[in-house]
């Protein structure tokens, strides 16, 4: 092992062992044959605080634990052992362990593997058990172990996923032009006689400095020949170069492979696949020059944020660009004129209202409404009143929304069927105790992530040589500390499903789909209330919502509407509101 990377991974060590939960105790609750089992961890250092009776007593009651013995609940928590104690009766009835079924391709090249949840807090699934289960289906090549790891971690109930596959043929990618700067914001545009577009009036202004790299030139990949279950060779084309469009104001580096900017300004992209940088004003921003951001009143940037930076703020925070892995806290709204990429690290948390043009792999948390106008794609959105996505695309793909009274967009899912999972209706002591598990389990999945990217390319060494005995250390030292937080974050987890599927959700909640809902979407009303949608795209405008005798049903009106009014989301837009009216909803506030 090289003598960075041994720092690296010693680094990664100490960072986890830094962080182990805050040092603070912790406490995890199981299901052992219908007897509720407690085991409290005592604090990790000094000054680490331990676990509170009234924090357990808010996760027995989520968990609807009966028969507590209160004397016997805090001798437990006095002694913090980390052993579990029996403490009461899980009132759901007996525990069931999670299962799967498995099914077999015609073509014999796919495994694909169907789990059901366990029930009452039975055990969850595991990576050895799946092993067995396909096994015992006579599957034994083409497993994808990380895909199993990732069921375990992050099942996927009642859905089927491919856990196996032969080996096709992969025909050569085409080399392109990788862009580097945010082309896809869409605003009014108009051909002139000719039909052509001047992208200058998009009115979405968005600077770079000269010298910028605008994009790559990326090279075509080899194609790679496969081989099916009889041994034939099946042939793959090899991919072909691009070549550049330049257009004014951008220079090739010297190696010819990156597009420069020759001035400050703004990069487009215009529909023929050329790229050209028009001149704008220098706007200020937050980096090293300013540091983070701690300020009572209205916050306005009107450049860009740098990745890792915060701000705070008592008013209200207005950001003109697009921003990627930085924090945004504040009392009043939140407004994003540009979009978030949040590359899963970036969060913004407001007492009132968020607003953004877009969202992509961001954590956003809103005392109010979350209001998108074009989409949101792989995020974690919360919000105590309601989630709005329309007046662009419209589009909510991946991830996970929460809202207390109803979610609207135009199209929910994709077509490839990714895992969007909604949740309508909850009540705010719920969301408050939804907030706390999901920073549980985003904590210790992070920390697991930065394991496993030491752990493989250590694995991979051992594979081809004998490892030093400081490498064959630290692996050990990983495996311990993946063995700790795995059952701490399935546990967690599965406190998540069962909080998500215990509450009696709001009168009136609803979800809106104007437009297209695909499957692999889960909407969760409560009490175990869900629905999923069909194998085929459910087509049209639909509305679900909580019938009288509490079944899931739709509609083409919201539960509120009589058949005959109007529509009011038909042609509802969400657009940011103007500047003015932040600072004037500010002032009100404080008066």
């Amino acid at each position: 092992m090289k003598e960075s990377s041994k720092r690296f991974a010693q680094s990664l060590f100490d960072e986890i062992q830094s962080q182990d939960d805050d040092k603070d105790g912790s406490f995890q609750i199981e299901n052992h044959g219908g007897r509720a089992m407690l085991s409290v961890f005592p604090p990790k250092a000094i000054g680490g605080q331990g676990v509170t009776l009234e924090a357990v007593r808010k996760r027995l009651q989520l968990l609807k634990i009966v028969d507590v013995d209160e004397g016997k609940l805090e001798d437990i928590l006095l002694r913090s052992d980390g052993v579990a104690h029996e403490i009461g009766r899980w009132a759901g009835g007996k525990a069931e362990a999670a299962s799967a079924v498995v099914r077999i391709t015609p073509d014999k090249m796919k495994a694909l593997l169907t789990m059901s949840p366990p029930i009452n807090g039975g055990l969850p699934m595991t990576k050895e058990r799946l092993f067995r289960i396909l096994e015992a289906n006579h599957v034994s090549y083409g497993i994808m172990g990380q895909t199993l790891s990732e069921l375990v971690v992050n099942p996927r109930y009642h859905e089927e996923v491919v856990v196996a596959q032969g080996l096709a043929p992969r025909n050569g990618r085409a080399g392109y032009v990788k862009v580097l700067f945010d082309h896809e914001a869409k605003g009014e545009l108009h051909e002139d006689e000719q039909g052509r577009v001047d992208f200058k009036e998009i009115h979405i202004v968005k600077s770079v400095p000269q010298g910028s790299i605008l994009a790559e030139m990326i090279d075509p990949e080899p194609g790679q020949d496969g081989m099916d279950i009889t041994g034939a060779l099946l042939p793959a084309y090899e991919g072909k170069r691009s070549e550049w469009k330049l257009g004014s104001n951008v220079k090739l580096s010297d190696d010819g492979r990156s597009l420069l900017a020759v001035i400050t300004g703004r990069p487009l992209l215009d529909r023929y696949g050329i790229i050209r940088v028009d001149e704008v004003v220098r706007l200020e921003q937050v980096d090293y020059s300013t540091g983070n951001i701690d300020f009572p009143g209205t916050i306005i940037v009107e450049k860009r944020i740098a990745d890792g930076f915060k701000l705070e703020t008592s008013g209200s925070i207005i950001v003109e660009k697009s921003m990627g892995k930085a924090f945004l806290r504040a009392k009043g709204d939140i407004v994003l004129s540009g979009g978030f990429m949040g590359h899963d690290e970036g969060v913004i948390e407001s007492e009132g209202d968020i607003y953004a043009r877009f969202v992509e792999r961001g954590r956003l948390r809103a005392g109010g409404s979350i209001l998108i106008k074009d989409a949101s794609m792989h995020s974690e959105l919360i919000a105590g009143e309601s989630i709005i996505i329309r007046g662009g695309r419209g589009d909510l793909i991946g991830g996970k929304g929460v809202a207390g009274k109803f979610i609207v967009c135009n199209k929910l899912g994709a077509v490839v069927e990714t895992k969007t999972q909604l949740v309508v209706g909850s009540p705010p002591d719920l969301m408050e105790e939804l907030h706390k598990l999901q920073d549980e389990i985003n904590k210790r999945q992070d920390i697991l992530n930065k394991v496993y990217h030491t752990l493989k390319p250590l694995e991979k060494s051992r594979e081809k040589r004998v490892l030093k005995p400081e490498e064959q250390e630290m692996l050990e030292k990983l495996r311990e500390v993946e063995k700790k937080y795995r059952p701490m974050l399935e546990n967690s987890q599965q406190q998540y499903e069962a909080a998500v599927n215990s509450f009696e959700p709001a009168p009136g909640a609803f979800v809106g789909v104007l437009n297209e809902m695909y499957h692999g979407v889960e909407i969760v009303f409560g009490h175990n209330r869900i629905f999923r949608t069909p194998l085929r795209p459910l087509g049209g405008k639909t509305y679900l919502h909580l019938d009288k005798d509490g079944t899931v049903r739709q509609a083409s009106k919201p539960p509120y509407q009589k058949s005959d009014d109007k529509d009011i989301w038909e042609s509802y837009e969400v657009n940011a509101p103007p500047v003015q009216d932040i600072l004037d909803k500010q002032k009100q506030s404080k008066n």
